[in-house]
């Protein structure tokens, strides 16, 4: 019987022990968290005026932990510093995060907004001279810009800020510039002037001087030809007084001479044909090359000049 009484009152003890230990933990406040400290923090520098630190330490808080109440204050921070952009920007965050939650802080996001966008400063990046130029990007202080932002009118905040611009070959333009009120700002034009004799046009040269050369082959396998028949001809008819080819004591000097100059004859008038079809050809390719667009030349292709017997042609290859 003892037994038991002490073994009864151990455990009455380690239960009342047990639930003391849950009372202290329930009532025990909950710990600050770093997102809790600096935000904290960041209000009372809003106090001592010293609200460039205040805004340091909300943005470290903000990216502890983003809250609705967090973001408000942030971007009241920014308003007092003057950053009219960034502000705006977080109002805006804090708007969206206000609707989603259902929250009563949407209405007052929605007023502050209002009243701030007549005075944002707007810097518009003029960059038209850029449309088409392969490779063109741009950046606003070192954040790229897409191509329909290119002309837009971007909230920025007072102060300084700088515009890059970069095209293809590796042309760089920058420049910083200081906004005090809304401004524009042109980009120069960034393509690199072709040279007169580039590619393209060395190569329309090249292929007109070809077209030359085979024109000029032609003309004189067609001399040839007419020298040939000219005289095959005297050999038909001779002079009064001498039967030529006609007189059969003749016929295997005179006559099988003009067989040969009759096959030559006609060898050369199908040379003279094919060095003035191919001439043709390249020529009229040098033109379509000297007048081919310059930003379509690299996607052009080439051209493959094709003859035979009694035949002349061309084959261009590639892409329009």
């Amino acid at each position: 019987m003892k037994l038991r009484l002490n073994t009864s009152l151990l455990l009455s003890a380690l239960l009342l022990t047990s639930a003391g230990a849950r009372a202290q933990t329930a009532d025990a406040p909950a710990p600050v968290t770093v997102a809790e400290q600096l935000f904290y923090k960041g209000r009372y520098l809003i106090a001592q005026g010293r609200i460039r630190e205040a805004c340091e330490a909300f943005e470290q808080a903000e990216q502890a932990e983003a809250t609705i109440g967090l973001r408000l204050n942030l971007a009241d921070c920014y308003e007092k510093l003057g950053h009219t952009a960034s502000a705006f920007s977080k109002f805006g965050q804090a708007l969206s995060d206000a609707q989603q939650a259902n929250d009563s802080r949407e209405a007052y996001a929605r007023q502050r907004l209002a009243a701030l966008e007549g005075r944002l400063t707007k810097v518009t990046i003029d960059a038209s001279s850029l449309n088409g130029v392969p490779g063109a990007d741009v950046w606003l202080d070192e954040r790229p810009l897409l191509p329909t932002q290119w002309g837009a009118a971007i909230p920025v905040d007072p102060g300084p800020h700088s515009v890059k611009a970069t095209a293809a070959g590796g042309k760089t333009w920058s420049s910083p510039f200081d906004v005090v009120d809304s401004m524009t700002v042109v980009v120069p034009d960034l393509r690199i002037a072709s040279p007169f004799w580039n590619a393209q046009r060395v190569t329309s040269l090249s292929l007109l001087i070809a077209g030359a050369l085979s024109a000029g082959a032609g003309l004189y396998f067609a001399v040839q030809s007419k020298v040939d028949s000219d005289h095959a001809d005297s050999l038909a008819n001779p002079p009064v007084g001498n039967s030529g080819c006609r007189s059969p004591t003749l016929y295997e000097d005179a006559c099988s001479h003009m067989a040969e100059l009759r096959r030559a004859q006609g060898r050369d008038a199908r040379f003279s044909y094919v060095f003035y079809g191919v001439g043709g050809a390249l020529a009229a390719s040098a033109v379509v090359a000297w007048l081919w667009p310059q930003s379509r030349a690299n996607s052009m292709g080439w051209i493959e000049p094709q003859f035979g017997p009694g035949q002349a042609g061309m084959t261009l290859h590639g892409a329009f």
